[in-house]
Order: C-alpha cells, then structure tokens, then sequence
C-alpha cells in the first residue's frame, strides 16, 4: 500500500494588475494632485490620494472608517431594494 504525500507550496502574493492600485494610480486631480499622503498607499479600492483633514492618518482609524463605510453601504443596498416593492404593488 503506497500512500503519497503532497507538498503544499505557499504562493507569492499577487501584486495588482489593476491601474486602479499602487503608487501610480489615478490621483483625485490627475497630474495637478501634487504628493498624496504617505499612509494613502493605494492598496484600498477608492484611494485616489485625497485626505486634506488628515482623517485616517491612523490605521486604527481608517480601519475603523472602512467598516463604517461597508455597514452604510450594506444598509443603503438593502434601502434601494426596498424601493421595488412599493413600486410594483402601485401598478396593480
């Protein structure tokens, strides 16, 4: 009885093929946006490099705010979903 034995490799991690992320990303003023914060590295979907207030100049912050922001959009997805209803009970 032979058993075989895999080896599990751990994979490199993938650096984004998007333009959408890293240092050379879109800035909120395109070629005008001058230098971005240094804590605004591009690896969160929306950082266009824009914190003038210095709002999530702490990590424990920003974390903080990005879970805010995932909890208001959650409940405005299940507001605009709410929308149908009403409609449809109208036309009958």
């Amino acid at each position: 009885n032979v058993t075989s034995m895999r080896r599990t490799v751990a994979k490199k991690k993938a650096t984004p093929s998007s333009m959408w992320y890293g240092p050379d990303r879109p800035k909120f003023l395109g070629p005008y946006s001058g230098d971005t914060p240094a804590y605004l590295t591009g690896e969160y979907p929306g950082d266009y490099g824009w914190d003038t207030a210095g709002f999530s100049a702490d990590p424990e912050t920003f974390a903080a705010y990005r879970e805010a922001e995932l909890m208001h959009a959650r409940w405005a997805m299940l507001g605009a979903l709410g929308c149908i209803p009403p409609e449809l009970l109208s036309t009958y």
